[in-house]
C-alpha cells in the first residue's frame, strides 16, 4: 500500500512561480544533500542529520534571510563530502522553517524546508567547517516559451505520462498526483516532476543542467518513458513467475486429491490393481482435470 506522506511540496497548489532572481555577493553557505536534487521554484522538506548540516540549519534559524546554495553529492555513502564529492551545478535557496522530528529530544534529526530559487554553479569552496561555504555564480535559464504549441502540448503529455508512472509505482504517494493535477504553471509542473519522481540522481542532474525549461521537459520525457518501460518489464516478470507458481500449486493440489481418491478406492493400504481401480473410478464424480491426472497416474 502506498504511503500518503508527501516527499516533495510546491509553492502552492495554484502553481505560482516565485521570483527566482537572486543577487548574491561574496561567500555563502553551501547545503549538501544526499539522493536529492532541488529544482527552481520547488519547496522541499529535507531530513537533516549530519553535524555540518545541523550547524548550517542552526545558522539559518538565527539568520533566516540568508541565501544559500544547495548541491547534491555524487556518492550518498560519503559522510563528509568535499568539493570533489559534489555536483557543482545546483540552485540558490532560501530558508522557510525547521523543526525537530517527533521523538527526537537531542536535536540530532531535524527537518528543514527550503524554497528553491535560481540555478547556480559552485566556483570555489572556501571552508568545510562548521559547514561548507564557497563562492558561486548564477546560471540564468531561458524563459518559458510563449505561445509555443509544441511546449504546451508536451507539458500536457508529460502530465499524462507521469500519472501512468505514478500508478505503476508502489513507492510514490497518491497525493503526488493530486498536487500535479492542481499545478497550472507549466514551469512549476516540469520542475515539480523532475524534483519529486524517484529518478536516479544522475538523471536529475542532467535535467537541472539543461539551459531551458523546454530542453528540461524533453529530457524529463525521455527518462519517464524509460522508467515506464522498466515498470512494464518488471510487471511482466512478476506475472510470469506468478503464473508458474499458480500452475505448480494447482498441480500439487490435484495430485493430493488423486492420492486421497486412490486411498479411498483402494481401502487404505490394501490397494487393488489398476484395472480394479479404473472400474471403481467410473462411479466417481470429479472434475475433468482430476480425471485426466488420475488416468495418467
Amino acid at each position: 500500500m502506498k504511503q500518503n506522506s508527501s516527499i516533495q511540496m510546491i509553492t502552492d497548489y495554484e502553481g505560482d512561480m516565485p521570483n527566482l532572481d537572486v543577487q548574491v555577493d561574496g561567500e555563502i553557505p553551501i547545503f549538501v544533500t544526499r539522493n536529492l536534487v532541488m529544482f527552481p521554484g520547488i519547496l522541499s522538506p529535507i531530513l537533516v542529520g549530519r553535524k555540518p548540516t545541523l550547524a548550517l540549519v542552526k545558522h539559518l534559524e538565527e539568520n533566516p534571510n540568508t541565501i544559500i546554495a544547495i548541491v547534491s553529492q555524487k556518492d550518498s555513502n560519503i559522510n563528509d563530502p568535499q568539493i570533489d564529492d559534489v555536483y557543482t551545478t545546483g540552485i540558490y535557496a532560501r530558508f522557510v522553517r525547521a523543526f525537530d522530528m517527533p521523538g527526537n529530544y537531542e536535536g540530532n534529526n531535524r527537518t528543514v524546508i527550503l524554497q528553491g530559487l535560481g540555478k547556480c554553479k559552485i566556483k570555489e569552496i572556501t571552508a568545510v567547517e562548521p559547514y561548507m561555504k564557497g563562492y558561486t555564480v548564477a546560471l540564468p535559464e531561458e524563459a518559458e516559451p510563449k505561445r509555443d504549441k509544441e511546449f504546451s502540448t508536451a507539458v500536457e503529455d508529460m502530465k499524462m505520462v507521469t500519472k501512468e508512472y505514478i500508478h505503476g509505482s508502489d513507492d510514490i504517494p497518491d497525493d503526488t498526483q493530486f498536487a500535479l493535477d492542481n499545478i497550472n504553471n507549466p514551469v512549476v509542473a516540469v520542475n515539480y516532476v523532475c524534483s519529486t519522481m524517484p529518478f536516479p540522481v544522475t538523471d536529475k542532474i542532467q535535467m537541472l543542467e539543461e539551459n531551458s525549461i523546454k530542453d528540461r521537459l524533453f529530457t524529463l520525457m525521455k527518462v519517464l518513458n524509460r522508467e515506464i518501460q522498466f515498470q512494464h518489464l518488471r510487471q511482466d516478470i512478476r506475472s510470469k513467475t506468478r503464473e508458474d507458481l499458480d500452475e505448480q500449486q494447482r498441480e500439487y493440489f490435484l495430485h493430493q486429491q488423486i492420492k486421497n481418491i486412490k486411498e479411498e478406492l483402494g481401502d487404505g493400504d490394501s490397494a487393488p490393481d489398476k484395472k480394479e481401480l479404473l472400474e471403481k473410478a467410473k462411479n466417481k464424480k470429479w472434475s475433468e482435470d482430476i480425471a485426466k491426472i488420475f488416468q495418467r497416474n
